[in-house]
């Protein structure tokens, strides 16, 4: 029962980890994709200012 317990803690703790480097890589995808859009956002107003020059 003792090994039952702690391979239970161990599997908890190791799930943890595993979900906090998953949220990170999350995080890091969706910082990603915001820089993407601001950029994208940013070169599409300059080009309708320049077309409408």
């Amino acid at each position: 029962m003792n090994d039952r317990v702690s391979n239970s803690s161990a599997m908890t703790e190791s799930s943890a980890v595993e979900i906090d480097i998953a949220t990170r890589r999350l995080m890091a995808a969706l910082d990603a994709l915001e820089s993407a859009v601001e950029r994208r956002r940013d070169a599409d107003r300059d080009e309708n200012e320049l077309a409408a020059r």
